[in-house]
């Protein structure tokens, strides 16, 4: 009976922590002075990478470099670049949706990396990036 006990505190313990940490970690959100948003969805049908990418800025914001990386995990941890796209945006919103057929099995990661520059010509780095298993 005891151990019983001792294991159900030990699970409730276990999914209390787990919860709060996923709580906690949902509403903190980078600050940015020109950029309203990034959403990045990175998804595998079979070896398909789907790749989905929206970049928004606010309403002074009239260009933006956008480099948005597909990365394969390597055994020693770092990433290897798959696929990249370029684009120059004049405007505040930029968008990708591209697919990558044949990947290998194993870890990647949607990375980008963009710079925003407001009608004034003052900019700001952003970047973000998201993780998939094929």
């Amino acid at each position: 009976m005891k151990k019983r006990i001792v294991s159900l505190t030990l699970a409730l313990a276990l999914i209390f922590s787990l919860s709060v940490t996923a709580s906690a970690s949902g509403p903190i959100a980078p600050r940015w002075d020109y950029t309203d948003a990034v959403h990045m969805v990175l998804m595998f049908s079979g070896s398909t990478a789907l790749c989905n990418v929206t970049l928004t800025g606010k309403t002074d914001v009239s260009l933006m470099r956008v480099t948005v990386y597909l990365q394969k995990e390597k055994a020693n941890g770092s990433y290897a670049n798959v696929e990249t796209w370029y684009e120059e945006v004049h405007g505040a919103e930029f968008e990708l949706d591209q697919s990558v057929p044949n990947c290998e099995s194993g870890n990647y990661r949607l990375y980008i990396s963009a710079r925003v520059y407001d009608s004034k010509g003052n900019s700001e780095g952003v970047t973000g990036e998201t993780f998939a298993k094929c």
